[in-house]
């Protein structure tokens, strides 16, 4: 630790932490109404994931509070447990070795100086619990209160947070919709905030693989991508956006795609009560077949299942068949194997095998919105019975963007509340077309003029590079990649 005490930007290039001049400007203002004393100095700042608002701002301005201030209190809040686990204490004890004579309690993530200084972590939905801090008597008892993804809190929570005495109060987080308290911050005056916002001119270090990958996701004029990498605020329907938007899907099945020969796949997804068992059966680079009904009786369910799979080919040919294993899909699954039939469980809420999503459902939705969206594969007949079905329920899927930056997809509960049916027939037609052996060749991208040479559709090939696919274990599902069927 230095012999005299540092200004906050010696103090950040004691600890190594470099600045971008939008992260400078801000924690050089707190430092400042720290420093004269100054109470509920209120700040707000907006920029996208990935932007070292948490590893550089909120871990640099606190450790200073502790630094600086004999009796100094730092208290950090989230929504998320995980953001503060993940994100903010890993990197606040990157720099603790710096600090010999600090306390560090690591389960409570709580650090104590000799002085009475602290710095706390906690996240509460109890309005009341988050009113509790305040800062002590003197010129060196500072309290300084940071919201951490701010635009997740409850309201019941930031007002309580209101109620504190505290020197000074950081609102941080990426953006959302244009409402609520972080919205506040920015819109309305009066609500004593100065607000910073720093997008992509401001962040050298978000890669051009990630600005690539978002824009190719939701789109170059989508609010989300914006969002994502701008820090910009969402129109309120575009801030529910899900990995198939409407106007991607009327862009599908408008699109001439050849047939191509390949893999054969079946996705099911079972009844749960009221739902409906759905299957999808995947031929080549189309679906060839999709039925759903109603039934929750398993054994009679089960039997048409396993009777539908055979005519579809099971036996003559390789076949994967993949269904639901989560919530009443177990016994499902057991009475099918009893069939004969070789079935592998998933679990929707299972390890991501890429890290930007929440779960294994979040990313084979979005897995196989990219595989339409490149054009590999052939849209339902619009005439079809189900195809309506099958559109709507993929266009209602929403995800959400959590703290921590994942994107995750609402749960059929929240479906349910907002007075939609249970997605049944799209999670048979993801997980039908989500372990698909591809190769791309030339294709049909969207706004793009077909080729004038080379086939549409895929290549199915053994030297397949499936480096950024999930293995079956990664995914929720037993065996390797290839052990669903022996014929794989």
């Amino acid at each position: 630790m230095p012999d005299e005490k540092l200004n906050i930007l010696e103090f950040a290039r004691f600890l190594g932490i470099k600045l971008y001049d939008w992260q400078a400007k801000p924690v050089m203002m707190m430092a400042k109404a720290i420093t004269e004393g100054k109470e509920r100095f209120k700040v707000a700042i907006r920029a996208p994931n990935g932007s070292g608002k948490t590893s550089h701002i909120n871990v640099l301005i606190s450790l200073w509070v502790l630094y600086t201030y004999q009796a100094g209190k730092a208290v950090i809040t989230s929504a998320s447990q995980r953001q503060l686990a993940d994100q903010f204490w890993p990197a606040a004890r990157l720099h603790l070795l710096k600090f010999p004579d600090w306390h560090v309690n690591n389960h409570e993530m709580l650090i104590t100086t000799p002085g009475g200084g602290r710095l706390r972590c906690f996240t509460t939905n109890d309005p009341g619990l988050a009113e509790g801090s305040h800062k002590g008597q003197g010129p060196d008892a500072p309290l300084l209160m940071i919201v951490d993804e701010t635009k997740s809190l409850k309201p019941d929570i930031l007002t309580a947070i209101e109620r504190c005495s505290y020197t000074v109060l950081l609102y941080i987080s990426s953006p959302h919709t244009r409402s609520g308290f972080f919205y506040d911050a920015f819109a309305k005056p009066n609500h004593g905030f100065i607000g910073f916002h720093a997008g992509l001119n401001h962040n050298p270090n978000i890669s051009p693989e990630k600005i690539s990958d978002v824009y190719k996701r939701f789109g170059p004029s989508s609010n989300l991508a914006k969002s994502i990498l701008e820090g910009d605020w969402m129109d309120e329907e575009e801030g529910d956006i899900g990995p198939f938007s409407r106007s991607m899907l009327d862009q599908w099945m408008e699109q001439q795609i050849g047939i191509r020969e390949g893999s054969a796949a079946v996705g099911i997804d079972f009844a749960a009560g009221g739902d409906c068992n759905a299957m999808v059966f995947k031929d080549g680079n189309q679906v060839a077949e999709m039925k759903q009904w109603p039934d929750a009786d398993t054994a009679r369910a089960s039997g048409k299942i396993a009777q539908t799979i055979r005519e579809w080919g099971y036996g003559n040919r390789p076949m994967t068949i993949t269904g639901d294993r989560g919530g009443l899909g177990a016994p499902f699954i057991d009475h099918i194997q009893k069939y004969g039939i070789n079935i592998q469980g998933v679990h929707f809420g299972g390890k991501s095998p890429d890290p930007r999503y929440g779960n294994w459902v979040t990313w084979a939705y979005y897995w196989v919105a990219g595989l339409i969206a490149d054009g590999k594969i052939k849209p339902p007949a619009s005439y079809a019975e189900l195809t309506n079905v099958l559109l709507e329920q993929l266009a209602n899927r929403r995800a959400k963007v959590r703290p921590s930056g994942v994107l995750v997809l609402e749960s059929k509960a929240e479906l349910k509340e907002r007075g939609l049916a249970s997605p049944d027939l799209a999670d048979a037609f993801v997980m039908a077309f989500a372990f698909v052996d591809v190769k791309g060749r030339d294709y049909t991208h969207y706004g793009n003029t077909p080729p004038t040479s080379g086939p549409l559709g895929w290549d199915y090939t053994g030297d397949y590079d499936d480096s950024d696919r999930p293995g079956r274990d990664e995914g929720g599902l037993g065996g390797s990649f290839g052990g669903v069927h022996g014929n794989w």
